[in-house]
């Protein structure tokens, strides 16, 4: 007696992809979800998103994992562009005064 087959809550078929293919693709990128496309009943392909794609085929170091906690923590995680940016730059501007003052005392 063949066995039956397991029904997946994230199988959706070809013809729901091309004409649901903006929530789905909502639902994949927000909610992290993969999603089974099937054709005549058989599964033929999976749809995820980038950040899990990128995660499956190149993870992060652990390091650079740590870090990422670490500033989310600290609430870091949150930073615009221009707030990034203006770090970026007084650390720039402390680093050039101390050179210039330890140059300064030789």
């Amino acid at each position: 007696m063949a066995t039956p087959p397991i029904l997946n809550p994230n199988a959706v078929s070809a013809h729901a992809v091309r004409t649901r293919l903006g929530e789905i693709l909502d639902r994949v990128a927000t909610d992290k979800e993969r999603i089974f496309i099937q054709s005549r009943g058989k599964t033929q392909a999976v749809l995820i998103g980038l950040e899990d794609y990128f995660n499956l085929i190149a993870p992060a170091p652990e390091s650079l994992q740590e870090c990422w906690k670490a500033a989310e923590e600290a609430g870091l995680n949150e930073m615009s562009m221009d707030e990034i940016d203006a770090e970026i730059d007084a650390a720039r501007r402390e680093q050039e005064a101390r050179e210039k003052a330890l140059a300064a005392t030789q």
